[in-house]
């Protein structure tokens, strides 16, 4: 449901994009390629997070892995199973709470190669992401505690996982532990895509001895490392055999070529591609309309700078183009690494909150088109837009440079004869000299004098910026690699599962807790949120406001602003629609190319 605010914004935003009347075109193309722009680098990590994320990585992995037994339904705001998937299913529990689930697979599943899908590979699926074994090759596992038996597999008291059987035929048993219930996302355990066992571990199988379902062979952290991340033919970069609508035929660094999978069953829909190839390339944000106009380019995705998308609704308004926007599921931030001596002190992260132009970067970045950002949402979040972007309880940051030097003397900061602030902490002085990083070639790099920098300066923080590639600051970021900085500048979109526990666990490991900022009590609210009865969207909401507000007062990051997105498109591609904030990977296999639209067809589809 779109609320008030986001209509009133979206509104707005559509004013501009009027589409004057014009003529049928009476040219007719027939497309067998559509050439896709994106304005951020692959960091090349197309089959799992483990190794790190960025939204373009996250297309290409919907677009070749599918066939998930679940899906989100974005109408209902919830996981529904995929009758496409999952011929039947059974739900039990027992007397002491746990619930099971038995998944009935249909038979005619199959991989890009024309191998069939068993059960046995969203066993391996689940085994493999919570496997030790790819921490010791250098990845983040998944936390796999909400599965019955964990504890005892995960220490090796048992080489099994209890809660993951295979009952035989093509049928999967997952149970959750009581323990771990209510958890408000209940069926997002289940969201697993197929993964071939004979590709990712050559030599090992899934067996299931009577006790639970395990890895059998010769599954080392080497192995790993040679199948998945071998250069050039790697799993992670060069996944060959996959499950979704499209399969990888090349990628070279910032050129991905995508063709259809003829063994695809179908979405959730029902439907396949019909866009025979995909070409997936980075583009600038300078040149993406001009492709769009020239036609280098078919689909212009993601379009977030104010100039951008003016330019390209000035295509619209001439019938050149067609369009869609949608609320972004995240938002812009300075992320701090509390790791680091000066900004482990919250006093220092406010102040440098307080110093931040946070109104200025929006409206230089987006214009109309965004929000400031006040807390750890985005505007295409169903919490936001339900609570018509009134979130309550919240701490709020004006820029006020008088106030931050206020936080800092209070905490002890003592501005020296240079007026840098410094402190003794743990035996060292030290002195507030940050180091921020962020991604070349960003407009950030404009704005950081006038919205930061100085102000930082007046309040006794010198800040050092520096350009990082998009690689090396997600490895970082990711903690893959040593940081050397305070802050790293960059953008998230959430998940439709919001579940920051894992975060904020002070168990967690590196890979997970990015920020490295450890508070029981927001982990604490973090679960608390987790551990909501599925469909109860009150109780959700008011655990949600409760740890947004204490987000809000220790601050992990600076957030920026959410924004709108666009996506233009040529007019040869129809039924180009946009299902909540779903992305274009998944609005693409609901389309098709043909001739280009005339005038009223293509104002029904622009919106």
């Amino acid at each position: 449901m779109k609320r008030r605010f986001l209509a009133i914004l979206l509104a707005a935003a559509l004013l501009c994009c009027a589409i004057p009347a014009a003529g049928t075109m009476e040219d007719t193309v027939k497309y067998t390629t559509l050439n896709v722009g994106t304005t951020t680098a692959f960091n090349g990590n197309f089959f799992s997070s483990a190794w790190g994320d960025n939204i373009a990585d996250m297309d290409v992995r919907m677009l070749i892995h599918g066939l998930s037994p679940v899906c989100w339904d974005n109408d209902n705001g919830t996981y529904v199973f995929d009758e496409h998937v999952v011929g039947g299913k059974l739900v039990t529990e027992d007397a002491d709470g746990n619930l099971t689930y038995i998944l009935y697979f249909d038979d005619d599943l199959y991989y890009s190669d024309g191998t069939p899908v068993t059960a046995k590979d969203y066993a391996f699926a689940i085994l493999l992401s919570a496997a030790k074994e790819m921490a010791e090759a250098g990845g983040g596992r998944m936390d796999g505690s909400s599965i019955l038996g964990f504890a005892d597999y995960d220490s090796g008291a048992v080489p099994y996982l209890k809660g993951l059987r295979l009952p035989g035929g093509n049928c999967l048993s997952v149970t959750i532990d009581a323990a771990y219930r209510p958890y408000f996302y209940e069926l997002a355990i289940l969201d697993v895509n197929p993964v071939p066992i004979d590709v990712i571990a050559p030599g090992c199988s899934v067996t299931d001895d009577g006790e639970g379902a395990a890895i059998s062979g010769p599954f080392t952290a080497d192995l790993l490392r040679q199948t998945m991340l071998a250069e050039g033919t790697g799993y992670m970069s060069y996944p060959t055999v996959t499950s979704g609508p499209y399969m990888l035929e090349s990628y070279s660094g910032d050129k991905v070529v995508l063709k259809a999978n003829p063994y695809y069953k179908g979405n959730k829909n029902g439907n396949r591609p019909t866009v025979p190839q995909i070409v997936f390339r980075t583009v600038t944000n300078e040149s993406i309309i001009g492709e769009l106009e020239n036609e280098t380019l078919d689909l212009a995705v993601r379009c977030t700078r104010q100039d951008t998308i003016a330019a390209g609704i000035e295509l619209t308004g001439r019938n050149i183009c067609g369009m869609v926007n949608y609320a972004r599921n995240g938002l812009s931030y300075f992320a701090f690494c509390c790791e680091r001596p000066a900004v482990s002190d919250a006093a220092v992260r406010r102040a440098v909150m307080l110093c931040t132009d946070r109104d200025r970067i929006t409206e230089a970045y987006t214009g109309a088109y965004g929000l400031k950002a006040d807390g750890w949402y985005g505007m295409g979040q169903w919490m936001f837009s339900r609570l018509d972007g009134q979130v309550e309880g919240i701490t709020t940051y004006a820029c006020d440079v008088e106030e931050a030097k206020k936080v800092l003397e209070d905490a002890g900061w003592i501005a020296g004869e240079d007026g840098i602030r410094c402190r003794e902490i743990d035996g060292e002085t030290v002195r507030l000299e940050l180091k921020l990083i962020y991604p070349e070639g960003n407009t950030i790099a404009d704005l950081l004098d006038e919205s930061m920098t100085s102000a930082l300066k007046e309040a006794g923080i010198a800040l050092t910026a520096e350009a990082a590639g998009m690689d090396e600051l997600l490895l970082r970021y990711y903690r893959i690699k040593d940081r050397d900085c305070d802050m790293i500048y960059l953008a998230t979109n959430f998940g439709v599962v919001f579940d920051p526990a894992l975060t904020y666990d002070p168990a967690a490991g590196e890979l997970n807790n990015l920020s490295s900022l450890t508070d029981e009590e927001l982990y604490e609210l973090a679960l608390d949120m987790r551990k909501t009865e599925p469909g109860d969207l009150d109780a959700y909401m008011t655990k949600w406001q409760a740890f947004q507000a204490k987000w809000t007062e220790l601050l992990p990051a600076v957030p920026v602003y959410s924004n709108v997105y666009f996506d233009f498109f040529n007019t040869a591609l129809h039924e180009y629609t946009m299902y909540g904030n779903a992305g274009w990977a998944q609005a693409i296999v609901d389309a098709y190319l043909g001739d280009r639209m005339d005038q009223e067809i293509l104002e029904e589809q622009t919106y």
